[in-house]
């Protein structure tokens, strides 16, 4: 946000900080981007009003309506983006954010089984007996084939006959 810039807060007594819902006793208070009360409500979340400790509640908000049109239970939209990663454990703490409408957070780790599911099958495959006679077979026939071609084009027999000069001269 802009320096100067008027922002608005749902601002608490201390004591009513961590409730889960925006207590009766919340004011709508603005105030600049620049000062004292600003950055303590943005910082520790508590600050002075007119002698009296007051800690955010909600906010900051950009405008007045969109403060009160902020879900009582909710926090602002920068609020939303400042919970990142820590939202699950916000939320399971008792600060409750607005869900975004589509939005799903799915399990992270759902995909384990799966993964673990095909390292079994393929340590069954390999650990079963008739798969490795199979490839023994397929190996043997692949031999077989190799030698029938380099007889076929007589490659040991010149060999043979090259070795002969060789011994002779």
């Amino acid at each position: 946000m802009a320096a100067g810039q008027t922002v608005w807060w749902w601002v608490v007594p201390p004591a009513q900080q961590n409730d889960t819902t925006r207590p009766g006793s919340a004011q709508l208070i603005s105030t600049t981007t620049s000062g004292a009360l600003y950055d303590a409500l943005l910082g520790g979340g508590t600050g002075t009003l007119n002698g009296q400790q007051v800690s955010r509640f909600q906010g900051p908000f950009t405008s007045e309506s969109a403060a009160r049109a902020a879900n009582p239970s909710g926090g602002s939209e920068g609020q939303v983006i400042a919970a990142g990663a820590g939202a699950g454990l916000q939320a399971a703490a008792g600060v409750g954010l607005p869900s975004v409408p589509g939005a799903s957070a799915s399990n992270p780790l759902a995909g384990i089984g799966d993964i673990a599911a095909a390292m079994k099958a393929f340590y069954s495959a390999v650990t079963d007996g008739k798969m490795w006679r199979s490839l023994a077979w397929i190996l043997l026939g692949l031999l077989l084939v190799i030698n029938g071609i380099l007889l076929w084009l007589k490659i040991p027999q010149r060999a043979a006959g090259a070795a002969v000069q060789a011994a002779v001269i």
